[in-house]
């Protein structure tokens, strides 16, 4: 979690704008592009920490001051 902390900290220090992250399918916003397997099984059970952990890099991401696009792969 401090990485992405740290990325965006230096990145508005050096007036970088552009941040494009690459995420999660299993996050709480990706969740409807999955099949039922996807979404409780794989995502939730065997991948929850991932997630959660996606989830939390995100909102670090969305509270900054950059210009960002989050990508989520389908599934």
């Amino acid at each position: 979690m401090a990485g992405i902390g740290n990325l965006v900290d230096a990145m508005e220090r050096l007036q970088v704008k552009r941040l494009v992250y690459l995420s999660f399918l299993g996050v709480h916003g990706g969740r409807g592009q999955r099949s039922l397997l996807g979404s409780y099984v794989v995502a939730s059970l065997l991948l929850g920490k991932v997630a959660a952990d996606h989830e939390r890099k995100e909102a670090i991401i969305q509270q900054s001051s950059l210009e960002w696009v989050i990508v989520r792969p389908r599934g």
